[in-house]
């Protein structure tokens, strides 16, 4: 069993997901979730670029970390190579 901590969860969520669906226009409230749902993504963005840094910073940065990160979409973790530099450890 593995249990992952919230940075761990999101980065596993981002590893990147095919569309099946074509929306075409989409109704107001759609729109609204989509909006709320990108507000929702940033925040845990923050969350896991904070949780990074402090776990680089203390040498901490455990293998399902790594592991996670390099299944991270590459637009996610170019993004967080910005702020972070986990590629260069």
């Amino acid at each position: 069993m593995l249990i992952l901590n919230e940075s761990q969860n999101f980065m596993i969520g981002k590893r990147g997901k095919k569309l099946i669906t074509s929306e075409g226009n989409l109704p107001d409230d759609r729109e609204q979730i989509e909006k709320l749902e990108e507000i929702e993504n940033q925040k845990s963005l923050k969350r896991l670029i904070e949780y990074l840094k402090l776990r680089k910073s203390e040498k901490r940065l455990s293998p399902i970390d790594l592991l996670l990160f390099n299944y991270t979409n590459d637009n996610l973790k170019k993004e967080i190579n910005e702020k972070v530099s986990i590629e260069s450890i």
